[in-house]
């Protein structure tokens, strides 16, 4: 403080103007701060600023249990087993007789122009076998099974009055496609023999 008076007093007589009288000195003591012990708080908040801990329960992952992978073993290739023969009637040992006729087609269609002398001698057209089976029903004849005749013969099984056989060798389509309609229409049933080779 008395520099800054003593430089204040120059400066002032530069200026032309009195310097201030200069303060006795003063002794100034300087004292550091007591450092104090932080103040700790005694006072308990009121029960309603209370902060309680909720504890919520947190969903529980369960794992579920992936599918379990089963391995079914293919089935062993097997062949075809042939069809089991139907069993014959045992004869019952009486004799016996009887007059069926047995009518045997093949094609059931106009032979193809150019058609072989087989191909022809073996065809009878849709039209010949209708005139056939009208005249069949018009005599009161009745179709059977070759297996019915056979159970007539070995066990007496009894036949119509007129019994007769219709049959088809070879499997052509023609017996489908134009006998079957026919027969349907006249009352008529017939066997079909059929070779896969």
């Amino acid at each position: 403080m008395g520099v800054l008076v003593a430089i204040a007093g120059v400066v002032l007589a530069a200026c032309g103007q009195p310097a201030p009288a200069v303060p006795e000195p003063v002794d100034v003591v300087i004292e550091e701060p007591v450092a104090q012990a932080p103040t700790v708080s005694t006072q308990t908040p009121p029960p309603s600023a209370t902060a309680t801990p909720t504890i919520t329960p947190s969903a529980t992952h369960t794992p579920t249990p992936s599918p379990t992978l089963t391995l079914t073993p293919s089935p062993t290739p097997t062949d075809t087993p042939s069809p089991t023969p139907t069993a014959l009637p045992t004869p019952d040992g009486q004799a016996r007789e009887a007059s069926v006729p047995i009518l045997m087609y093949h094609y059931l269609s106009n032979p193809p122009a150019g058609a072989d002398r087989y191909r022809r001698d073996l065809s009878v057209s849709p039209a010949l076998f209708e005139q056939h089976l009208a005249w069949l029903r018009d005599q009161g004849y009745q179709s059977v099974t070759l297996e019915r005749l056979l159970r007539h013969l070995a066990l007496g099984e009894p036949l119509p009055e007129k019994p007769v056989i219709i049959t088809f060798d070879d499997g052509y389509a023609d017996n489908y496609q134009n006998a079957f309609p026919l027969l349907q229409k006249y009352g008529f049933g017939a066997t079909f023999s059929w070779s896969p080779s």
